[in-house]
């Protein structure tokens, strides 16, 4: 299993959490292991609720999906330069693997 830690609930990120959700079984298939969003952070949380994400899933801080050790993977999609050029950077420093639109 590969958990990800999704940064941006935004048009993009949404739509990555429908896609895992709808074609997880096609993904595990593919892949050998199973996705599983496990934090989402964004600021306006409501985005991530629409989204179908659970309030548990919701991330209070970036440091709270940094310091998550079951998280492999940080996909960010906030876009800009700040903060996620920092988040991507200190996610790699921790040994994560990161994913970028930028």
């Amino acid at each position: 299993m590969l958990n990800v830690g999704l940064l941006g609930c935004g048009t993009v990120g949404s739509g990555v959490i429908k896609l895992l959700q709808k074609n997880a079984e096609i993904v595990a298939k593919r892949t050998g292991s199973e996705i599983v969003i496990k934090k989402v952070l964004e600021k306006d949380t409501g985005k991530c609720l629409e989204a179908g994400v659970s309030e548990e899933m919701v991330a209070g801080s970036y440091e709270e999906i940094l310091n998550d050790e079951s998280i492999d993977i940080v996909v960010e999609l906030i876009g800009g330069l700040d903060p996620a050029f920092d988040f991507i950077t200190r996610a790699m420093n921790k040994g994560k693997h990161v994913v970028t639109a930028n």
